[in-house]
């Protein structure tokens, strides 16, 4: 029924042998020294403690795309927007971030003011919203809507499209690391079972 089991024997065995070389020489050329012990666990790098305490802290976020892409950002936020601006801060409903060539102007109620770095949270701890941010998820959730803070600043990006690094703008959401996890395993309805389970499963 099987037929000959030492010819599919002796090409499993081949086949490990080659899939070793591969690992050998991958590890050479990268210069990393392979683990010892043999397991199918995911090796982790931190203990448990380690990782409990990450997870209950904030975790920031580079928006590559609102950094790059835009040039205005319309703010508004659920309640009232706090606007950090050096030492000072300002209230209002809502406001607008443009940049210049070195530095940010906040625009609030009429009042204009040119810093190296703008800080936005919302009042009570809601959302912040990029009015002008058009991008939707798969079941059509707007991107544009930000739990935690948004900051305004300079930073080395890499360019996606050349690979290079540069200073440019670079918008960073700052928010608590499980609420960062609600929205990596947002996937659309009509997908695959199985795909939505695995995102889920990564996500945990």
């Amino acid at each position: 029924m099987y037929g000959d089991l030492s010819l599919l024997k002796k090409r499993v065995k081949n086949f490990d042998v080659y899939i070793d070389t591969i690992k050998k020489k991958y590890s050479a050329a990268n210069k990393i020294t392979p683990t010892k012990v043999k397991t199918n666990k995911i090796q982790s790098q931190i203990s448990v403690d380690t990782a409990k305490q990450l997870m209950a802290g904030n975790i920031k976020v580079l928006l590559y795309e609102l950094s790059t892409d835009y040039n205005r950002r319309n703010i508004s936020c659920d309640t009232t927007c706090l606007f950090t601006v050096g030492k000072k801060t300002f209230t209002a409903n809502a406001g607008v971030i443009t940049r210049n060539k070195s530095n940010f102007t906040l625009v609030i109620s009429g009042a204009k003011v040119s810093v190296a770095k703008i800080i936005v949270v919302d009042k009570e701890s809601g959302l912040v919203k990029v009015g002008n941010y058009s991008r939707v998820s798969y079941a059509k959730i707007p991107w544009n809507t930000f739990s935690g803070s948004l900051s305004f600043g300079q930073d080395t990006v890499k360019n996606l499209s050349t690979s290079k690094y540069s200073m440019q703008t670079a918008i960073v959401n700052t928010l608590p690391f499980m609420s960062y996890l609600r929205g990596i395993a947002e996937t659309n309805d009509s997908e695959y079972p199985e795909k939505i389970k695995v995102m889920q499963l990564i996500s945990k």
